[in-house]
């Protein structure tokens, strides 16, 4: 991305430039992996994959997988290490297994921003009962920052849903896919807060939202 495009895009988004240029990387990293033979063994999952596949309006920090019964992770280091050849503003920070989790940590690099910021990639390698077509589909990937698209194994509403509600303690993103994943199933669902900070709530939202949706944060603060 160059300055002059983040520039059109900060002023119609209300983003910050990191948070424009870590979305288009973001979408680089999933379409280098899901047009390799890795992609079918990762299940796009998380509030990034609310935003990409489901159009929330939250922007998000990091890449959250599940992977299937066939993920070989020697497999996905190469895919992985590809990258950095691919474009030379990304680079691998760390790269290993650890506990029940694959990790990994990208250093973006942009010229025209301040300074460099990084893209953490997570697949959860917990055996899980999920199966396609019930609890994951191929769906299309797009965002409003670069005219990418990516075609991708993602995580249905109803399984990111439950594992949203696994998070303790719940974080402001938390609450605020919950609400997302409820408003998208027709569910009567309210943004509650109650319990955190207004400060850090307002701070939050105001950092992942649009500027066209924080007229509402004032809404969902909770009461003094």
């Amino acid at each position: 991305m160059n300055k002059t495009l983040a520039e059109v895009l900060k002023k119609s988004l209300g983003m910050p430039y990191e948070q424009l240029v870590r979305e288009e990387y973001e979408m680089v990293v999933l379409k280098h992996l899901f047009e390799s033979p890795v992609g079918m063994s990762l299940v796009f999952k998380g509030g990034t994959a609310l935003r990409l596949a489901y159009v929330s309006p939250r922007f998000s920090e990091d890449l959250d997988f599940s992977v299937t019964d066939n993920f070989e992770q020697s497999a996905c280091d190469l895919v992985l290490q590809e990258l950095p050849k691919l474009y030379r503003n990304l680079k691998i920070k760390d790269l290993r297994q650890k506990f029940n989790t694959y990790f990994a940590l990208f250093q973006i690099h942009e010229d025209f921003l301040t300074q460099d910021f990084s893209i953490k990639f997570e697949a959860s390698t917990r055996p899980t009962t999920w199966q396609k077509d019930k609890n994951y589909t191929l769906q299309n990937l797009t965002s409003a920052v670069t005219p990418l698209t990516v075609l991708g194994q993602v995580a249905s509403l109803e399984s990111i849903e439950v594992d949203k509600i696994a998070i303790e303690p719940k974080r402001v993103r938390d609450v605020f896919d919950l609400w997302f994943i409820g408003q998208k199933l027709g569910k009567s669902a309210t943004m509650d807060f109650t319990g955190f900070d207004p400060m850090i709530v307002r701070r939050e939202l105001h950092k992942f939202l649009p500027a066209a949706q924080r007229r509402m944060i004032t809404a969902w603060l909770p009461e003094n």
